[in-house]
């Protein structure tokens, strides 16, 4: 890869048959908002990690998955996103409340809140955008949530880039794949002439295809098959571990310019960068090959398309609302909560029960934990009518 210098600044730088079952499912839903814990992975007690290099069985803790969002005030698509946590049990934590939003600022409220919370380094956190997402099911969530827990190295101790290059483990951090390559700020660090940031993206993206090629690392870029997206920062599933190690090189590339706005345009070059040899590139920029890749198979998050695929854990429609109009309610029948929203009364009246019930977790900007209701925030009603759920809503 030819010498990525910073162009133009100064540094160069979420039945009645199964009534019961939902009412039990609120119960912990309610609990587990009011006291502030988080799930853990059942489904990998026992279990243990396969250090491939020598394999050894390594015994591990049973980790927490925690799922956080940065949300800088309430709106209707944010508290949709809450509901369809709660009628599918997952707690959610909203970050950077009050705060003046910006992309590139969401590294350092995500880093706050993991001293916050009092994390460990094994633990799994699903970072996503909290206004244009919705949970599909608990079944899909727990059963791909466990199988992260089980191929990624739970400490740096583990972690073996031979064995995630042949695909015996997974990269402890994994970005959101999309089909549209955007990265508008690669000029900044990435800055061929003449060429529209689109051509700018992809002729970047094959550099960097190209160079894994030869060092034998493409499946960091999801290959075999054929390249199948492109880094989207709106959803992330990784190890804590990871998340420190990987936002510390991202702070310092961001700091590198007074330009950068688009967090996706940065963890865009430092991807490609860490995956190919990023000639000239200081290494103070270069995260660790095999730390970060992406969700090519789209168990974690999905980009909608006329596919109509619901068996990711988050379903995540990006840009503007507008654009998703046709696609919402095509979707929407698609998920089981939403059919028995639809067509169960008694249902619908034991969701809007667990609504009036549930208080949510949210820390402001100033790193202040404070816990609400969720109907002293959201319109309950709004929130449980079928037909309006449906709609575009505000981010």
């Amino acid at each position: 890869m030819r010498h990525l210098g910073f162009a133009g600044d100064k540094k160069r730088s979420m039945s009645i048959v199964g009534l019961f079952l939902f009412l039990l499912a609120c119960v912990s839903v309610v609990a587990t908002h009011a006291n502030g814990s988080v799930l853990r992975s059942t489904g990998s007690e026992g279990k243990v990690w396969l250090d491939a290099p020598t394999s050894r069985r390594v015994p591990f803790r049973n980790p927490r998955v925690i799922f956080v969002v940065v949300q800088t005030r309430p709106s209707p698509g944010w508290c949709r996103m809450l509901m369809t946590a709660v009628v599918t049990n997952v707690s959610v934590i909203s970050i950077g409340m009050g705060g003046n939003y910006s992309h590139t600022i969401r590294a350092n409220w995500l880093l706050n809140f993991l001293d916050d919370e009092v994390l460990h380094d094994d633990d799994v956190l699903v970072m996503f955008d909290g206004a244009d997402t919705l949970f599909t099911d608990g079944i899909h969530r727990k059963r791909k949530l466990d199988h992260f827990i089980k191929m990624s190295p739970p400490l740096p101790t583990f972690f073996n880039q031979t064995a995630i290059y042949r695909g015996d483990a997974w990269p402890p951090m994994l970005h959101t794949a999309e089909p549209d390559c955007y990265a508008p700020q690669l000029n900044i660090t990435y800055n061929p002439k003449n060429e529209s940031h689109w051509d700018r993206c992809a002729r970047f993206y094959a550099m960097g295809l190209s160079e894994a090629k030869s060092i034998g690392v493409e499946r960091l870029l999801g290959l075999p098959p054929p390249v199948r997206g492109h880094l989207n920062s709106g959803g992330i599933v990784g190890r804590v571990w990871a998340y420190k190690e990987a936002f510390s090189v991202f702070l310092q590339l961001r700091e590198a310019s007074t330009e950068w706005w688009c967090d996706q345009s940065i963890w865009a070059a430092l991807f490609i960068w860490s995956v190919g040899s990023a000639t000239g590139v200081d290494s103070k920029y270069i995260i660790r090959r095999g730390i970060i890749s992406l969700d090519y198979d789209k168990r974690y998050f999905y980009y909608p398309t006329d596919e109509y695929d619901t068996s990711s854990v988050l379903l995540h429609f990006t840009g503007a609302p507008d654009r998703w109009t046709y696609y919402f309610p095509e979707y929407f029948v698609r998920l089981p909560w939403y059919r028995n929203l639809m067509g169960n009364s008694t249902y619908r009246h034991n969701v809007v029960a667990a609504l009036r019930n549930t208080s949510i977790i949210t820390y402001n900007y100033t790193r202040e934990r404070i816990v609400r209701k969720y109907e002293d925030i959201c319109d309950v009603e709004q929130m449980t009518d079928p037909e309006f759920l449906v709609y575009p809503l505000n981010k």
